[in-house]
């Protein structure tokens, strides 16, 4: 509770009816479900939220009274899960809240977009909830300057960031050098899980809970950045295999949404990783990149292809100052290059399926267009 000036009883009545009056005009507005912790068996209420320029509001679908405003700079992170229509909204103050809606990821972009309009950089769209990953509480930054104490103690001189970027590597190389073979082997039938890389996920989601989406220190170390990066795109290369295809011996539909899952949370810790300078030199160095590339852009999941956009778009635009002109000039080249890169960005950008059909792009590009003729076939001979 906030601690202050208290409210007299005939005073209770005025400040409660004008809670949440002056945030301004909305923007749009959701119908929602709240769960209750309460009563789990319930349904759960039925809220609006409405966005207006710097404000989130809760309100009462039948009343229409407001249960509470939140500043969309105290966001701290929109938990999307894989297996509902819920979407987590985790804040500053260590506090969260859970809605379901079938807008729910209309939601999710339209929350993203009002938070960084208003200069929340640190916010994000995420799978994995921060409780139990994240070592300082939310929108704390480490300060980097001090040495010795608790934290040195358990983490030696390394900062939070690197600690975690270096342990996500190792296990990483781990998992490639101990199931390179054996991760695209038969797989079992009775299990969704695709062996040893739940370990790299978990490993990945504690780095990304700890890195902000700024992404690591522009000047960390090369070889803590490339001994991380590249096993994690080697890992993404195995996982974009794993396909439910129509054959006796192939992987099933479960198991490709589980390696397509920890393909995006995977993608994250790229996405943070490039942001420093040599993060963004070397992405172009792992063998077969472009091919993962390609792959993870047209992946089943939306998510992954989300997340594989995002990476993307840090290595087409410089992220840090001063500008490496020279390296994102032979990104661009380099990475939208593939038609099987180009032609999918287009299909999404276009609004189209992305990965998951394909259109003409000529005539959807262009108003009008007609194809050439076909030429005539010729007569079968005499």
């Amino acid at each position: 509770f906030n601690e202050g000036e208290g409210v007299s009883l005939e005073d209770w009545p005025n400040i409660r009816s004008s809670y949440g009056k002056n945030v301004g005009e909305a923007m749009s507005s959701y119908a929602v479900i709240k769960p209750s912790k309460r009563h789990p068996n319930s349904a759960g209420s039925s809220r609006n939220l409405i966005l207006t320029q710097q404000h989130l509001l809760e309100t009462d679908a039948v009343g229409g009274g407001i249960v509470s405003v939140r500043d969309l700079k105290t966001v701290y992170a929109l938990v999307r899960s894989s297996k509902s229509k819920a979407l987590r909204i985790e804040y500053n103050d260590n506090s969260s809240r859970t809605y379901m809606s079938s807008d729910r990821d209309a939601l999710a972009c339209s929350l993203l977009d009002a938070a960084l309009c208003v200069g929340n950089v640190d916010v994000c769209v995420t799978e994995g909830v921060s409780d139990g990953f994240r070592l300082l509480p939310r929108g704390v930054r480490e300060v980097v300057d001090k040495k010795g104490g608790l934290m040195e103690a358990f983490f030696g001189p390394d900062t939070i960031e690197a600690w975690h970027l270096k342990r996500l590597g190792r296990v990483a190389s781990s998992c490639l050098n101990l199931s390179s073979t054996s991760l695209l082997s038969q797989p079992d039938p009775t299990s969704n899980t695709i062996l040893c890389v739940p370990e790299v996920v978990t490993a990945s989601l504690e780095f990304n809970s700890n890195v902000p989406p700024e992404g690591i220190s522009p000047g960390t170390d090369k070889k803590a950045v490339t001994n991380t990066l590249t096993p994690v795109i080697r890992l993404l290369g195995l996982l974009t295999k794993i396909k439910a295809l129509d054959k006796s011996d192939s992987y099933t539909p479960a198991q490709q949404q589980a390696a397509e899952e920890a393909s995006s949370t995977l993608l994250q810790s790229v996405f943070r990783i490039c942001k420093c300078v040599f993060g963004f030199q070397y992405f172009l160095e792992t063998e077969e990149v472009l091919t993962v590339m390609a792959e993870l852009l047209n992946a089943r999941e939306q998510f992954t292809a989300f997340w594989a956009v995002k990476v993307l778009g840090v290595m087409v635009a410089c992220p840090f100052s001063p500008r490496n002109k020279e390296q994102e000039f032979v990104n661009k080249q380099v990475l939208l290059a593939p038609p099987s890169i180009r032609e999918t960005l287009v299909q999404i950008l276009i609004g189209g399926d992305g990965g998951w059909g394909k259109v003409n792009l000529t005539e959807e590009i262009i108003p009008g267009y007609e194809p050439p003729p076909t030429p005539p076939t010729p007569p079968p001979p005499q």
